[in-house]
């Protein structure tokens, strides 16, 4: 609900998408905001839009998911929690 909210209040005509990487142990979602072209097609594909938002929850830390660990989290901290390996897999899974 939220993030439906804070998308309202940015654009009156949104499409809007997310793919979500869930392990046993992590959950890494990305919420796109994605435009159709005049002939009603995503320009760029199924990869085309911009990465509005993105998610990171431990889920062993914090199986309620209360807590996005990507919230102010610098390029490092990103490393070390790996969230470029689940931020790979869902590029690879939305071009197939």
């Amino acid at each position: 609900m939220l993030a439906e909210w804070w998308w309202n209040r940015q654009d009156k005509q949104p499409i809007h998408s997310w793919a979500t990487y869930i392990g046993k142990t992590e959950r890494y979602t990305e919420y796109y905001g994605l435009r159709l072209d005049r002939q009603g097609r995503l320009p760029g594909g199924v990869n085309g839009g911009e990465v509005l938002f993105r998610e990171y929850y431990d889920l062993r830390a914090d199986p309620y998911q209360l807590t996005n660990r990507l919230h102010g989290a610098s390029a490092e901290q990103e490393r070390r929690l790996g969230v470029p390996e689940p931020a790979r897999r869902l590029t690879a899974a939305r071009a197939t």
